[in-house]
């Protein structure tokens, strides 16, 4: 094979090789969006789901301050009752 054709067939492979880096450079970049849009979905709803939960918590923690406010109150009058008790006998 003389230097020329050698050249021509190097340079026409080269050619196709640098094709199918281009496309692949696309289809990556093509994945790469798509990626980053699933993920932007997933973040959002992660953030979302966690001011939810920190909602909840703020009620839960509220709920039980005033079961606890209920229960002291529910001790107080046992106390008074059994000493009213005690006085009766």
């Amino acid at each position: 094979m003389s230097e020329d054709k050698l050249m021509e067939f190097l340079t026409k492979e080269f050619l196709k090789i640098n094709k199918k880096i281009d496309e692949n450079t696309k289809s990556i970049s093509s994945l790469e969006a798509k990626f980053d849009k699933r993920f932007d979905k997933i973040e959002s709803k992660i953030d979302n789901l966690e001011s939810k939960n920190a909602n909840r918590h703020l009620d839960l923690s509220k709920e039980i301050n005033k079961i606890k406010n209920d229960l002291n109150t529910i001790e107080k009058v046992t106390v008074k009752n059994w000493t009213d008790i005690t006085e009766l006998g």
